[in-house]
């Protein structure tokens, strides 16, 4: 038989169940309007029961429960629910982003107006073709002159804005580098505490949502991915686009994670300009080529990793053209077609590395060498003079100071970085070695070159470059395919900063080719003409320093005295045959001396603004798209995870009424105990 005072022990666990849960309400309803809490749940569970010792087998119905525990106190968290969120977070980011910045650059850009570049192209022609009618007007000379210093203004302005613009967006690119790596620290230091509590075998649910607080700021920023380990931290790395799937895969496997428990592996911001790429701490994929070189001494030479089986590189296809295209996959081993060389792959290579070389001279093996880990690293070393050193050292190069992208400082070790030089200037050769490095403009301080040489007084060589830790923009493909943005507020910021805007075939190399059409046309044609004096000119309208849209300006010549504009092509007066001739151009498919071939000037402008205004709709509708997303999964998580008042005050009125049950109970047994001691003895 059991103990009375078992009973008593039931009841009391009762009453300390509920007195939790209880406490656990009044945490929720004390943090229903914290950003960023979680909903917490008391879980109860029965007690173990207890048996009823016998010697003889059971003497009695069974096992007698003991009561109730809180096994845990835990949050209502959906972690697949959390991966889709932080998922269209990163995009929300990104098309916000895209968005803002693409109505900055259409405000910069303005067309149709009274001030644009179309309109000062339209007035530029007219005046042409009034000049044209009446060579001798100074009025129309005066008013043509001022027409092109109106256009050469109007690219100045545009040009100035959109190279401003371009500066916001790299200051977008700090604080959203900014944003990420303080985030990362302080999330390093919550894996810390969370890892200590969940060692005691208690559960840290509040900084368990600082922590997420912090994930969701950052998955704003960057794409990320999160796993979670038994020891309660979270591993975040950063991530790129699944092709053709809705879902992030790790950038770089073999790259260590934005955090991984207590450790942080924090971003740097590129320079503009510059193709910036993941944090490495040193260099384990090389490449190195053997045989002479037997093709041409000039082409831009690239390797790219086309398929790899466990780590080790199996084809590979290149390029002699930087990288525009590629040949077809060839099996590790083969060579170069056409040139003699054959690459082979050291270290753990991943599809889509690329290592890019320049031939020094035909049948020789002089060249110098690159290594782009994954992301293109657009540094590269060369070294000149032989190897007076012993064949077998292990050298390392580290950049220790650049100016204006250009290396200046460098530092030199013999075994493998272990020990370092002191500072040596650029130029300099590397001590006892005989041998003066070179480096190209892109690297950055931190970037490390390393090198071993083949034998004594031999030029032959195994290079490879580790980066300085740059956040990597985009995820290359295979052979040379586009680049995917990484996403969120810093991928779009990247875009805007280095392909938007900046980069060969952003707004403003588009716009340098139009005022470049518009001067080396308008140059070329007005060359050929004579002066108002009849005397032939052979002078351009435009300065012939106007390689930019920033710095097109009008000949002084013609600033000083509209009589030199070159109106006619064969020095009689009132014959404007050259100014009718540059008035046409306008209409000139691929005009002679303009760098659009295939459409008139006025067409390139068109062409510029519609596929803007084509991106800037795109970017709105996608916003307005993604804030309806993430409306709706905000909402789902907030069913899940939100405190609900009205459900706490029903949860509430449970645990009382459980609470006073369990309190009756104790005063019942109180009332039996007393009856036991008090009225049970001799004598009653």
């Amino acid at each position: 038989m059991s103990s009375i005072f078992l009973s008593l022990y039931s009841a009391n666990s009762g009453l300390q169940a509920d007195q939790a849960a209880i406490e656990t309400v009044d945490h929720n309803v004390s943090n229903s309007g914290t950003p960023g809490y979680t909903e917490q749940t008391a879980n109860m569970v029965a007690s173990p029961p207890y048996t009823v010792p016998s010697m003889m087998g059971v003497s009695g119905p069974g096992q007698i429960g003991t009561g109730v525990t809180v096994q845990s106190v835990t949050r209502s968290r959906n972690f697949l629910l959390d991966t889709q969120w932080r998922y269209e977070n990163q995009l929300a980011g990104q098309w916000s982003t895209l968005d803002t910045q693409y109505q900055q650059v259409q405000s910069i850009l303005t067309e149709p107006s009274t001030t644009g570049i179309q309109s000062s192209l339209s007035a530029f022609w007219s005046n042409w073709q009034n000049l044209a009618g009446d060579p001798t007007n100074q009025g129309a000379r005066a008013t043509l002159q001022q027409s092109g210093v109106a256009l050469a203004t109007t690219f100045n302005s545009d040009a100035q804005q959109l190279g401003q613009a371009q500066s916001q967006a790299d200051a977008l690119v700090s604080s959203a580098v900014t944003t990420v790596n303080n985030a990362a620290t302080q999330i390093a230091n919550l894996n810390g505490q969370i890892a200590a509590v969940t060692a005691t075998g208690q559960q840290p649910n509040d900084l368990m949502d600082q922590r997420d607080v912090l994930i969701d700021q950052i998955s704003n920023n960057v794409p990320i991915v999160v796993t979670q380990n038994t020891n309660g931290t979270d591993t975040i790395n950063i991530a790129t686009q699944v092709p053709g799937s809705n879902s992030l895969q790790i950038a770089r496997p073999s790259a260590a994670p934005l955090v991984s428990g207590v450790t942080t592996n924090l971003l740097a911001v590129s320079p503009m300009g510059q193709p910036t790429y993941a944090s490495t701490a040193s260099g384990t994929e090389s490449v190195s080529l053997a045989g002479s070189f037997a093709g041409p001494a000039t082409p831009n030479y690239m390797v790219n990793v086309t398929a790899v089986t466990a780590g080790v590189a199996t084809n590979y296809d290149y390029s002699t053209d930087g990288g525009a295209t590629w040949s077809a996959p060839l099996a590790v081993g083969a060579a170069i077609g056409g040139s003699g060389v054959t690459p082979s792959f050291t270290g753990t290579s991943k599809v889509g590395d690329s290592y890019a070389f320049t031939v020094g001279a035909v049948g020789s093996n002089s060249a110098s060498y690159g290594v782009a880990p994954s992301f293109g690293v657009s540094a590269t070393m060369g070294l000149a003079g032989t190897f007076a050193g012993p064949a077998t050292e292990n050298y390392t190069l580290k950049v220790t100071g650049v100016t204006a992208g250009a290396v200046t400082t460098y530092q030199a070790s013999t075994d493998g970085g272990n020990t370092w030089s002191a500072t040596i200037a650029a130029g300099t050769a590397i001590g006892w070695s005989g041998i003066t490095p070179t480096f190209t403009t892109g690297a950055v301080v931190g970037d490390q070159f390393s090198f071993t040489a083949g034998a004594v007084n031999s030029s032959a060589a195994t290079y490879s470059v580790s980066g300085a830790g740059l956040v990597d923009p985009t995820a290359l493909t295979p052979s040379g395919a586009t680049a995917v943005p990484i996403g969120g507020q810093l991928g779009a910021a990247l875009r805007v900063r280095d392909t938007i805007i900046g980069g060969t075939t952003g707004l403003l190399a588009q716009l340098n080719t139009l005022a470049q059409a518009v001067v080396q046309a308008v140059n070329k044609q007005h060359a050929l003409g004579y002066d108002q004096t009849g005397t032939i000119t052979g002078k351009p309208f435009f300065s012939a320093a106007s390689t930019t849209a920033a710095n097109m300006a009008v000949d002084p010549a013609i600033l000083a005295n509209a009589q030199n504009i070159a109106a006619s092509t064969t020095g009689a007066i009132g014959d404007g045959s050259n100014a009718q001739a540059i008035a046409n151009i306008q209409a000139q498919v691929g005009a002679a001396g303009s760098p659009l071939p295939n459409v008139t000037i006025l067409q390139g402008v068109q062409n510029m603004i519609s596929t803007l205004g084509a991106n800037v709709q795109q970017a709105k509708n996608a916003d307005q798209n993604q804030g309806t997303v993430m409306s709706s999964l905000t909402a789902q998580r907030q069913s899940i995870g939100g405190v609900s008042l009205d459900e706490q005050m029903t949860l509430l009125i449970q645990y009382q009424h459980s609470y006073e049950s369990a309190a009756r109970v104790v005063t019942t047994i109180d009332s039996m105990l007393n009856t036991i001691i008090n009225h049970m003895g001799i004598g009653n």
